[in-house]
């Protein structure tokens, strides 16, 4: 168990310390887990939160979720002989948590079939059944429940609590579960998501925006596993963010990710900052909305503006011409083919030589 001081390992802090903790625990797996709560607890800062007349304290980190991790690290972890005198780590930085453990995903489970209850796998059979009987002692339930729930559990623990989801990286050697301590839907965010003008996307949807908004790509299976939704919702709501032109769909089939479109984009981001310094809420949320849709309405008439003289042009044409990003340009032209003012040469969106013209002479 590793406390950090700096989000980089072994980098010392202000005061010159490498390590805030830096312990080696061994014993029995629910002595074991009851201790690194014990670190984890005098570590973790608490947020309280007043409802009515009470107030409730959260903790930086679901323990419902730090629990299904820890848990699982050990019941999954390798102990065969080439995994010998490994340890399982747990390593706080002031950005993340980091729980690593000896050995890859085993069996038919890999990275974008986590999360899916029907699939189930255990290196380690007798100990997932030992552990299926051994109680916690603080709460009495039992260590593990052998049903490939432990990762929907983290997942849904984290969405409640409003953090960013988990990353997995399954490295043959070694499994590690990244759980960044960021919320996703900060007060930043949510003025961003407001600004958007789609009153009618649903939660998940506002929460896959807010991961692509921070430089991440999404496939569908990762937006399934961490957001916690069925594969068909996954891609229907995908779909339906590419209609939106708040998304943009990179490479094909299989290999297909997901990126946030340029016109979704914040082209200012030191906006925001001055916004949540001198605005309200409301205020600084119809500020940026508004800004964004006169500047989406000058991209629009300049792009009708070009193909009146010159038509048809290809969609890279039409950012070189007018020094527009490709996706200003695919979220304009997506508006207007659905308003019926411009037609596309091809039926293939995804075609790069695809040429767009006016339907009709220009009023």
């Amino acid at each position: 168990m590793t406390a950090c001081p700096t989000p980089r390992k072994g980098e010392p802090g202000p005061d010159g310390q490498r390590f805030l903790d830096d312990k080696i625990l061994e014993g029995p797996a629910p002595i074991l887990l009851a201790e690194v709560f014990d670190v984890l607890h005098a570590r973790m800062s608490r947020r309280g939160i007043v409802e009515g007349i009470g107030r409730e304290d959260h903790w930086e980190y679901p323990l419902e979720a730090l629990r299904e991790i820890l848990v699982n690290a050990m019941a999954h972890r390798d102990y065969s002989p080439m995994s010998r005198g490994t340890r399982i780590h747990v390593e706080m930085y002031p950005d993340r948590l980091e729980v690593i453990s000896p050995g890859g995903l085993f069996g038919p489970v890999t990275i974008d079939r986590l999360g899916d209850e029907s699939i189930a796998s255990a290196r380690n059979r007798v100990l997932v059944d030992i552990l299926e009987n051994v109680r916690f002692h603080r709460d009495r339930r039992a260590l593990c429940e052998g049903r490939a729930t432990g990762i929907p559990t983290v997942l849904n623990s984290l969405r409640q609590a409003g953090l960013v989801p988990p990353r997995f990286k399954d490295n043959i050697s070694d499994f590690r579960v990244i759980v960044p301590n960021r919320a996703l839907l900060d007060e930043s965010t949510r003025a961003w998501l407001y600004s958007l003008g789609q009153p009618s996307i649903s939660p998940t949807q506002e929460m896959a925006l807010a991961v692509l908004r921070t430089g991440r790509a999404l496939t569908s299976d990762e937006y399934r596993i961490e957001l916690a939704v069925d594969s068909k919702v996954a891609r229907r709501e995908l779909g339906d963010l590419v209609q939106r032109g708040l998304v943009r769909m990179v490479n094909q089939r299989r290999w297909a990710r997901y990126v946030l479109d340029d016109a979704a984009e914040d082209p200012h981001p030191t906006l925001f900052s001055e916004l949540l310094e001198h605005e309200p809420r409301h205020q600084r949320a119809r500020a940026v909305r508004d800004r964004n849709t006169r500047e989406s309405a000058t991209r629009r008439q300049r792009v009708l503006e070009l193909l009146a003289v010159e038509s048809p042009l290809t969609r890279a044409e039409i950012a070189v011409r007018l020094s527009l990003g490709d996706r200003q340009v695919s979220y304009e032209l997506t508006k207007m083919i659905a308003e019926g003012l411009v037609a596309r040469t091809t039926e293939a969106y995804s075609d790069p030589n695809a040429a767009y013209r006016l339907t009709s002479p220009p009023a």
